[in-house]
Parts: structure tokens; C-alpha cells; sequence
């Protein structure tokens, strides 16, 4: 196996991908995929990259925040990681813009649908789903008729997962332990191999 095929685990995202797509199989739960279609949205997303993204509405956006590190980080890279999750409505009723109709939700809609799908929702192998805040602020070059319900999606406590990595390396095949004794008698050093069902 060579170092790329060995680094496979951490090059599709790792915990990451796996939170990433979790989130969106999430939303595809609750929001039918052909009506609501879910795009990626780059971190600093500029104007022209939203005016793209809002060719086609309703839709729902998802985006990496970061990654926040844990102040009990120890030799495994480990925090809270951030999502944001946009979704964008548009009407040419106000009323309809902002509470929806009995065929399809408004903002408000948007907003508590998405919170209850995400929050609480839990990422096998990542961690339990939290919506950290709910702003209905959209910004001012988006076109008129268009309202935005965004969410901050948190998981804390996540690692990242080293143990297809640390399966494949040569140094991780053995463990050895060498004890330290006060006899002048010292046992030999233990080997266990860690790839031996015995």
C-alpha cells in the first residue's frame, strides 16, 4: 500500500465529510430534494457566487464554518465543528415571503423545519447535531423578493479518525512495553501484536 492509498481515510474529509453529508442526507429527510435542491456554499462566498446560487429558489446552502479546537485537544486534533445552513425562500407577497403558504413554508417555516430536522440530530461515528443560532438577516445585495433563514450547526466534542490510518502503517503492527522494576531481575520486554486475534 502506498502513502496515498494510506492517506485515503483523511484526504475525502475524514470526520468532516462524514458531518458534511450527514448534515445534507439530514435535510433531504425533510426537504424533498427536487423542490429544494441543496448546494454547497464556499466560506467567503461573494456576490456573484450567491447570485448563482439563488438562480434556482427554494434551495437550501450548506457551509464549513471551521473547526473550533477543544481546550482538552491532546495528541488527536479534536473541537467543535461549526456549519452554517442557509435556507432561501422567495415570494412576491411579503406576508407569503415571511409566514409561507398552505403549499410551501416562508422563512419562518424554513427556519423552525430546519432547526427541528438538525438540532438533537445525531452523526453516527461524529457526534450529536446542535443549532447554536437562527437569524433571519438576509443580505442586502440579495434580489428583492427573497428571504434567507440561516442556522450555525455545532458538533462538539470531534476527533479526527486515525484508526484506518494507524491500521495501515507499519509502526502501529506491534505495541511494546518494557517494564521497570526495582529487582535486578527484569522480565523480558512484552511484545503484543496487534494484529493477532490471540
Amino acid at each position: 500500500m502506498n502513502e496515498l492509498e494510506r492517506l485515503q481515510p483523511l484526504i475525502g474529509g475524514n470526520v468532516l465529510g462524514v458531518a458534511w453529508f450527514g448534515i445534507k442526507n439530514r435535510i433531504a429527510c425533510v426537504f424533498p430534494s427536487g423542490l429544494y435542491p441543496v448546494k454547497a456554499i464556499p466560506a467567503r462566498a461573494s456576490q456573484p457566487v450567491w447570485t448563482e446560487v439563488l438562480r434556482r429558489t427554494p434551495m437550501i446552502g450548506i457551509g464549513w464554518r471551521g473547526w473550533e479546537p477543544s481546550r482538552e485537544n491532546g495528541r488527536v486534533f479534536r473541537g467543535t465543528l461549526l456549519f452554517g445552513v442557509f435556507g432561501i425562500v422567495e415570494s412576491t407577497n411579503v406576508e407569503t415571503l415571511i409566514a409561507g403558504s398552505s403549499l410551501k413554508p416562508g422563512m419562518l417555516g424554513m427556519s423552525v423545519l430546519l432547526a427541528a430536522a438538525l438540532h438533537g440530530h445525531t452523526i453516527a461515528g461524529v457526534g450529536t447535531c446542535k443549532v447554536r443560532q437562527l437569524s433571519g438577516e438576509t443580505p442586502s445585495w440579495v434580489r428583492d423578493n427573497t428571504a434567507t433563514a440561516a442556522l450555525e450547526v455545532a458538533i462538539e466534542n470531534v476527533a479526527i479518525d486515525l484508526s484506518d490510518v494507524a491500521a495501515s502503517l507499519d509502526d502501529f503492527l506491534v505495541l511494546a512495553n518494557t517494564w521497570e522494576t526495582a529487582s535486578l531481575d527484569e522480565p523480558e520486554p512484552s511484545i503484543l501484536n496487534v494484529r493477532d486475534p490471540q
